[in-house]
This record gives structure tokens, sequence and C-alpha cells, in this order.
């Protein structure tokens, strides 16, 4: 399955073994912050799963010195700021 990237990092890792599921959130040199990327992330890999009845058992872990700092306030804002950008550019080139 392909993961969510940032920098060519994926945002989650998955690791399975007899039955077990391991989704690693990895973006621990941020304490793992929920961006609306890594909620996407998360969200596709546990829809994945939701049929898989070789999965028994999901463990939610994290990696780093801590779980998550919560939502990702800043890169969401960073994100939505490239989009606006790009809008912005599109609209010039089409006005000119």
């Amino acid at each position: 399955m392909a993961h969510a990237q940032v920098d060519a990092v994926p945002l989650i890792l998955r690791d399975q073994a007899a039955g077990v599921l391991t989704l690693t959130l990895n973006r621990g040199e941020r304490f793992n912050p929920l961006s609306s990327a890594m909620i996407a992330a998360l969200a596709a890999e546990l829809d994945a799963i939701a049929g898989d009845p070789s999965v028994q058992v999901v463990i939610l872990a994290a990696g780093g010195k801590g779980f998550c700092a919560g939502h990702d306030l800043e890169g969401d804002a960073r994100a939505r700021g490239r989009q606006g950008v790009a809008a912005r550019a599109s609209s010039t080139s089409a006005a000119g």
C-alpha cells in the first residue's frame, strides 16, 4: 500500500505480524502532529484494513519522544497558504 508522505518520508509506518497490525505515526521530530495529511493517511490505512480478516488487533504507536502533540495548525496553515498562492498565480496568469 502506498503511504502518504511529507518530503519523501511516509507519515504512517505499517507493520503486520500474526494478526497484529501496528500503525506508527512517523513525524517524531515534531512530536507527530496531526496534520490534515496525517489524518488522511491514518484514515486510509484504517479503511484499507476494515475488511481484512487477517488483522485482529490494531496498535497505534508513534515514533520519537512523544506520542502526539495534537493538531498541526501550523502545517495546515502552510498548506492552505501554498494552495492560496497557487490559486492566485493561476488566476493572474489566466487574466493576463
